[in-house]
């Protein structure tokens, strides 16, 4: 009988450390679901936040050309960039004032 006692103890013993090994697991799962959960939020925070730098950095090269191209007497249209080949001639679409 004592056998069976220590064998029937033993068996609690295990099955009480597996259950707090299992609650242990479940809650280290949640914790790394909660950190995946923030990580996400935080790449999508910075994604949306490289758009919004795209977006400005978009609308000052369009500033900054159209500002040139009115210094330059370019109609609103024409780009700095816009030559032939030999660079000694405006594209046809810009309009040269001398």
């Amino acid at each position: 009988m004592t056998n069976n006692l220590i064998a029937a103890r033993n068996l609690f013993a295990e099955a009480q450390q597996a259950k707090s090994l299992r609650a242990e697991a479940i809650s280290l799962r949640l914790a790394v679901r909660a950190v995946l959960r923030q990580l996400e939020a935080q790449r999508g925070l910075y994604l949306v936040r490289m758009l919004q730098v795209d977006d400005v950095l978009q609308r000052l090269d369009s500033t900054h050309r159209a500002r040139t191209g009115q210094l330059l007497g370019w109609p609103p249209n024409a780009r700095c960039s816009r030559y032939t080949s030999s660079q000694s001639q405006p594209h046809p679409d810009v309009e040269t004032h001398q």
